[in-house]
This record gives structure tokens, C-alpha cells and sequence, in this order.
């Protein structure tokens, strides 16, 4: 803060006629001396209060310089704030309209060399973990020329590695035929569930019909009120 310091006009205190810039007539006293040129006690006259050496009121009009430009450095808005904090913020709709372009753009986390340095070994680590990572990769270089979207998913994702291979099989079985599609397990559990529901089904109507028709023909058989009752299988064939 020196240079602001220099820069500037000191003000003239006005003490015993004296004005720090030089322009009285007369030498300047010495910067330890009192104002009023007394005998260096910094006391005036007697009865009069105490006076401050000039260098003490420069340095205390240097430090409240510093002082006030740092608090205005903190009061100020940060970059990309100003049209979202005077709209109100989220209290309107012209906040909620203009808070995507008003957030600052974020900055990327890692140097451009140290991000290189991650994809390399990220690219080496799935390389060692599946076989076929070279020819699932090269599906998934193919749809990021088209979305380059799926880079910055990948650059984002934990493991850009086995992001890319996932993200290349998924891409490669939806091209195949249905016929050449590795099988879901999610199919094969939806067919477990319909077919043994539809056992159970026929178990339960097989049950409730053997039911039903055993009580007809023990009714059958007890006859009606006047004695009459059809013949049995049996009695048929036996006559």
C-alpha cells in the first residue's frame, strides 16, 4: 500500500499552522518532533493537550487506507453475481429465469496435465481388468464424436475407465439384433415369476373343481326325499 500512500496529497492538521506538505515557509521540523517545534517532550504550551508527532499521523492515515480497501475488496459482489443478486435472487421470477446465466462458470479441479495423467491410468487400470476393453472403447469413442456430452460424463465419473467400457457394451448390445443380444436377467426373472404363477393358478383350480364334484356325487348318491336315485357308474356297468 505504499504506492497509494505516495500517491496521495497529505492533509494539512492545521496544528500551530503547520501543513505536512511542505508549502509553509520555514523548514519542516524533524519527523519525531512535536508541532509546535517545543523541546521534544510533545507537550505544548502549558494547559494545551498533547500533540502527535507527524510520523504517527501518516502511519495511522495509512493503516484506515487499508483498512477501508479491504473492506470494500469484501463487500464487493463476487464475479458473475451482479445481475442475480439485484433481481432479488430466488425471490421472483427474473431470479429464477436468469440464475443459470448469472452462476459463474466453475472452474475445472485439476491442471490440464494432472487430468491427462488421470485418464492415462484410469485407461490403463480397465485395460488390465477386461479383455475386450480396446474394442468396447473404440464403440464408445464413436458415439462421443456425436455426443460430446459422454466426454464430460466420463471426465466427471469416478473411474473414467470403467465408465467407458460400460458406456461402449451398453452401446454395443443396443446396435446388435434382438437375437444377438446377450440375454437380460431381468427377462428371465419376469419369466420365472409369470410361469410359476400361472402353476399355481392351475393347481388352485384343479383343487376347488375336485372339491365341487366329489360334493355333487355324494349328493347324488344319498337320493331325494322320495328315495330316487340315479344309478352309479358302477351299477350301470355291472348290469
Amino acid at each position: 500500500m505504499s504506492d497509494i500512500v505516495q500517491d496521495e496529497t497529505p492533509p494539512t492538521f492545521g496544528v500551530e499552522g503547520y501543513d505536512v506538505t511542505g508549502e509553509e515557509t520555514g523548514p519542516p521540523p524533524a519527523p519525531d518532533a512535536p508541532m509546535d517545534g517545543g523541546a521534544g517532550e510533545g507537550h505544548g504550551p502549558e494547559g494545551a493537550p498533547p500533540l502527535v508527532p507527524v510520523r504517527a499521523l501518516i502511519e495511522e492515515r495509512r493503516k484506515r487506507r487499508e483498512a477501508e480497501q479491504q473492506l470494500a475488496a469484501l463487500a464487493a459482489p463476487l464475479p458473475g453475481e451482479g445481475g442475480f443478486a439485484a433481481s432479488g435472487g430466488f425471490a421472483g421470477p427474473a431470479g429464477w429465469a436468469g440464475h443459470g446465466a448469472a452462476a459463474p462458470p466453475v472452474p475445472p479441479q485439476l491442471p490440464p496435465h494432472v487430468e491427462d495423467a488421470r485418464m492415462e491410468g484410469a485407461e490403463h487400470a480397465a485395460r488390465s481388468r477386461h479383455a475386450d476393453f480396446d474394442h468396447k472403447l473404440d464403440a464408445f469413442t464413436r458415439a462421443a464424436l456425436a455426443r460430446p456430452a459422454l466426454i464430460q460424463e466420463m471426465r466427471a465419473s469416478a473411474d473414467p475407465g470403467e465408465y467407458a467400457y460400460r458406456m461402449g457394451q451398453a452401446l454395443l448390445g443396443a446396435s446388435q439384433p434382438p437375437a444377438q443380444r446377450p440375454p437380460d436377467p431381468r427377462l428371465f426373472e419376469a419369466r420365472i415369476r409369470a410361469d410359476e404363477r400361472a402353476r399355481l393358478l392351475a393347481e388352485q383350480r384343479a383343487a376347488y373343481l375336485t372339491e365341487s364334484l366329489s360334493g355333487v356325487q355324494s349328493a347324488a348318491t344319498t337320493g331325494d326325499e322320495h328315495g330316487w336315485r340315479p344309478k352309479s357308474l358302477e351299477e350301470i356297468l355291472g348290469a
